[in-house]
């Protein structure tokens, strides 16, 4: 995937505003159907729907959505945690771990891609969305989406939509879309997140700058730094180790846990 519309901060410096996980709740929770796009090669994408969802979960948010998941999703609310058949990008311990929370905060988890590789992708995963998530048949189902690059973007289209605007047209709902990825190319990472605040962006409803370093383990609703020291005798004594952490429960039902 390329993503040669990233756009450089340095232009938009005057125009960004810190903003806390509070301030972007207090922004959205009266919608019904938030969609927040990723760069797929960015875990700090999925971290911030993380440290959202217990927040969202309380504004009766009970859905979440995400493009990356394989045909079987009942499988994922079956466990209650995704394993290496869960699909591609679930196998990022971030994306793993924003699983964990949306089921420990009683949120069903689907997917919605089309695996029919239709040509109209799009059109497709729109539909695959209304009917998986129940939207407009069931008034108590309150919406989180998380989409790949364009998928969500709203701006004028002619013959080629995007997700979020077939989503729009057959549902009657207008989504509220965050884009997070075109401010994305930064590589100084300070932990936060800064609002754009730029009328001339028009194809989203909110323009995020997520700073945000994803080198944590986040479960829940709290961050998790854990020393932990690990026998030498373990190791070779040269070059590096990988070391894979589990949590014990699931690796006692499941040994391709993420």
């Amino acid at each position: 995937v390329q993503y040669d519309s990233v756009t450089k901060q340095d232009q938009y410096l005057d125009q960004m505003t810190a903003v806390t996980v509070e301030d972007i709740v207090e922004k959205i929770k009266d919608h019904r159907v938030i969609m927040f796009n990723e760069n797929h090669l960015q875990p700090r994408c999925r971290l911030l729907i993380n440290l959202l969802l217990p927040k969202l979960s309380k504004e009766g948010f009970n859905v979440l959505a995400l493009e990356g998941l394989s045909e079987d999703d009942d499988r994922i609310n079956r466990l209650g945690f995704p394993n290496v058949e869960s699909g591609f990008y679930t196998r990022d311990p971030n994306m793993a771990n924003l699983i964990r929370t949306a089921k420990i905060f009683g949120l069903k988890v689907i997917g919605y891609e089309d695996f029919e590789n239709t040509s109209q992708r799009d059109l497709q995963q729109a539909k695959n969305l209304i009917r998986k998530s129940e939207i407009v048949t069931n008034n108590q189902v309150k919406l989180i989406v998380l989409a790949g690059g364009g998928h969500i973007d709203e701006g004028d289209a002619e013959e080629v939509k995007s997700m979020a605007q077939y989503f729009k047209n057959l549902s009657k709902i207008d989504p509220y879309t965050i884009n997070q990825v075109k401010f994305s190319y930064t590589q100084e990472l300070n932990d936060s997140i800064y609002e754009i605040n730029d009328k001339t962006l028009i194809n989203n409803d909110l323009y995020l700058m997520n700073k945000l370093s994803s080198n944590k383990i986040l479960i829940g609703e709290g961050d998790f730094y854990r020393r932990c020291n690990l026998p030498r005798a373990n190791f070779p004594r040269v070059g590096k180790s990988a070391v894979y952490i589990y949590i014990e429960k699931e690796y006692q039902l499941d040994t391709t846990a993420i």
